[in-house]
């Protein structure tokens, strides 16, 4: 019986995980390919900036909530004798890290498109009041 329970968690996990990562790849493709479309402006980019930003902090919370439960398992192992709840948990806060460095690579790819379009349109400005 334990070892199916530990098995069963296993699968869980890993499922959950790899559901996750698909969802995440399935959202940005279809995120760049409406951006492509869309042309966003220099402000469009610094908005999704920083909602990506708030979305950083809030997982940040999250990373410290589980670090702070696998904490207490560590402090009290008889609460977790196997360490399977550890584990898991050390497996989500991987997660949520990945998701996080996802989220500051989309972040500052925002921050800088946003600085190169607004280059851009001063460089667009200034080459138009001289004609």
């Amino acid at each position: 019986m334990k070892y199916v329970t530990i098995v069963l968690l296993t699968v869980v996990f890993l499922v959950g995980s790899f559901g996750c990562a698909s969802a995440d790849l399935m959202g940005t493709s279809r995120q760049v390919g409406s951006m492509e479309r869309l042309r966003l402006s220099a402000q469009d980019h610094l908005n999704k900036a920083e909602t990506l930003e708030q979305e950083i902090e809030q997982l940040a919370e999250k990373v410290i909530t589980l670090d702070q439960k696998v904490a207490k398992y560590r402090e009290k192992p008889y609460l977790d004798t196997k360490g399977i709840r550890r584990t898991g948990l050390k497996l989500l806060m991987g997660t949520t890290l990945h998701e996080i460095k996802t989220l500051e690579e989309q972040m500052a790819w925002h921050q800088k498109e946003a600085s190169r379009l607004a280059n851009l349109e001063q460089s667009s400005e200034g080459g138009g009041s001289r004609s």
